[in-house]
């Protein structure tokens, strides 16, 4: 299901569409050990060399990037964070929080092939209830203790995968 072009792209082939992966680095870090070292996600061994006109044949589908990232295009409005397979628009507020930098300029196009989520969030929280505020890029464990002095509820806190939170 991995194919690769005479110019060395490589693309994962899902539902009879090509996603491609936008750098090395990002096909490299999805080909590691998943969150848990249990198994890999993709195998460089798995890699096929197919024909381009061939592969051509193929509709675009969302590309192939990793959790967390921050994403956008310059030819449209808008910056957004890359969570479960949905694009999330970040806020002026928000986009400090989740680093201030663009991990991916994407083409228009590719932008618009990934599904819009709702806002992306600040307050977020782990499978196990552990609480968080995404600042800087960094998640800062948040008691909730001190809920009640800053008038949040765990409720108030977007539940996250653990993997993005690693």
């Amino acid at each position: 299901r991995l194919a690769r072009t005479s110019n060395g792209a490589i693309s994962f082939m899902e539902s009879g569409k090509r996603r491609g992966f936008p750098d090395w680095k990002t096909f490299s870090t999805l080909s590691g050990p998943n969150s848990s070292n249990t198994q890999e996600i993709f195998s460089e061994q798995a890699l096929t060399n197919i024909d381009d006109s061939f592969i051509g044949s193929f509709a675009y589908g969302p590309p192939m990037l990793l959790e967390g990232s921050v994403i956008s295009s310059s030819s449209t409005a808008g910056v957004y964070v890359f969570i479960d397979d949905e694009k999330r628009l970040l806020s002026s507020a928000s986009y400090p929080a989740w680093g201030g930098s663009i991990d991916y300029n994407l083409a228009a196009s590719q932008l618009n092939q990934i599904t819009t989520g709702v806002s992306a969030p600040i307050l977020v929280k782990s499978t196990s209830d552990d609480a968080y505020i995404v600042n800087n890029a960094k998640k800062h464990l948040t008691p909730q203790s001190d809920f009640a002095k800053w008038g949040v509820a765990i409720s108030d806190f977007e539940a996250v995968t653990d993997d993005l939170l690693d």
